[in-house]
C-alpha cells in the first residue's frame, strides 16, 4: 500500500509541475538520466535555491531517491540561526525520506569545540595557545527515518 505524500512531497511535485524536466539545462538532464545508480549528494543550504534544487531532483528523478543525500555545513557563525538552518535540512531530508548528513565547524583558535546541539558554547582558546581538540565533526541525524545515523570524524585544528 502506498501512503499519502507528505506536505514537502507535495510541493516537490508541484514544482516539477511548474518546472518540467524539458525546461531544465539538456546536458544536466542528460548526465543525470547517464548517472545510474551512483549516490547523488545535494548541498542544501536551507535557502530557496538548494531547496528547490533538491526537490526538482527528487521529483524528476525518483530512481534515484534511495541513493540521495542531503548535505548541509553547519558554519556556526550566525548562532541560532546557524543551527536552525541545520534543523530544517535535516528535517526537510527527513520528510523526503532521504539520508542527510551535517558538517559543523567552530572557528579556529576556540577550545572545548563540541557539536552544535551542545548546550555550552565553545570558549576561545587563551591567547597563544592553539586548541588541541577536534575543531570539525561530521555528524548525521539521530531521529528515525532513512538517514538515521551519527557518524562523528574529528579533525584536530
Amino acid at each position: 500500500m502506498k501512503s499519502r505524500p507528505n506536505r514537502w512531497q507535495q510541493v516537490a511535485h508541484q514544482l516539477a509541475v511548474a518546472i518540467p524536466r524539458a525546461d531544465l539545462d539538456p546536458a544536466v538532464v542528460a548526465q543525470a538520466d547517464q548517472a545510474g545508480r551512483r549516490r547523488w549528494i545535494v548541498m542544501v543550504s536551507g535557502g530557496a535555491d538548494s531547496v528547490a534544487l533538491l526537490l526538482l531532483l527528487w521529483a524528476h528523478w525518483p530512481q534515484q531517491r534511495d541513493r540521495l543525500v542531503v548535505a548541509h555545513f553547519d558554519h556556526g557563525l550566525r548562532g541560532r540561526a546557524s543551527r536552525a538552518d541545520a534543523r530544517f535540512c535535516a528535517r526537510l531530508a527527513a520528510a523526503l525520506g532521504v539520508d542527510h548528513l551535517e558538517r559543523f565547524l567552530c572557528p579556529r583558535g576556540m577550545a572545548d569545540a563540541r557539536p552544535p546541539m551542545s548546550p555550552r558554547r565553545p570558549r576561545p582558546a587563551p591567547p597563544g595557545k592553539p586548541s588541541s581538540k577536534p575543531c570539525a565533526a561530521t555528524i548525521g541525524p539521530t531521529g528515525s527515518g532513512p538517514g538515521t545515523r551519527r557518524m562523528m570524524w574529528p579533525k584536530p585544528c
